[in-house]
């Protein structure tokens, strides 16, 4: 009698024993089909944004490039090559502008922030991002350069010698024609020629290296999906 009360309550037990595994087990197989939705889900964000930003960083390249050979006009014009007005006119717009990294990455920055980037399994993918986002950064700090020398030293210069309203299309030919020649006369304005160029260039240089960690990042997505 003891030893059937005994058998039964081992059998109980082991009852309970495996109830409480499946239960794990199912939680756990939950948990695992959850992550990989998750993952899904992220990996289609990211795969969107990633293919735009190739795309954005293509078109930037094309603006600082257009933007590099307006500064080798205004060069050449220094060195008594003279420049057309419309030339001129383009050579002023460029001087006053500057391009900024504009992919957006909300799924990314998110991802990043939040500890959901772990969801993504594959190492090649990860590491992909990670270099895009360090090359990223480095941009930054070079795109800033960039703007800093626009507004802190040639709007104020160039505010200060010339009427700039004057300048916009349609140009007034008299003040295209001060520009024109402040910028073949004047040395300052030509020093600081030079240091917007420099830092466009350096600046398209980087940009650069960021488009192709990008399209690493999209070929790692592709071999993985």
């Amino acid at each position: 009698m003891a030893e059937g009360k005994l058998s039964g309550r081992a059998t109980e037990a082991l009852t309970i024993i495996v109830s409480i595994l499946l239960a794990l087990g199912a939680d756990a197989a939950w948990d695992i089909q959850r992550d990989r939705a998750d993952e899904a889900e992220l990996l289609a964000g990211i795969t969107s944004e990633f293919d735009a930003a190739v795309q954005e960083l293509r078109v930037d390249s094309l603006a600082r490039d257009a933007m590099h050979r307006r500064y080798q006009l205004a060069l050449a014009h220094r060195r008594g090559d003279v420049a057309s007005p419309d030339s001129l006119v383009a050579i002023f717009g460029s001087l006053l502008d500057w391009r900024f990294h504009t992919p957006g990455h909300a799924v990314l920055d998110d991802a990043l922030t939040s500890g959901r980037f772990q969801l993504i399994r594959s190492d090649s993918v990860r590491t992909a991002i990670m270099r895009y986002q360090r090359q990223r950064e480095r941009l930054d700090v070079f795109e800033v350069a960039e703007r800093e020398i626009v507004e802190n030293q040639l709007e104020p210069y160039l505010a200060s010698h010339l009427a700039l309203d004057r300048l916009l299309r349609p140009a007034d030919p008299a003040e295209v024609a001060r520009f024109g020649a402040l910028l073949r006369d004047d040395d300052t304005f030509g020093s600081l020629l030079m240091l917007k160029r420099q830092r466009t260039r350096m600046a398209r240089t980087f940009a650069g290296m960021a488009a192709s960690r990008a399209e690493d990042v999209v070929r790692a997505l592709t071999t993985e999906g």
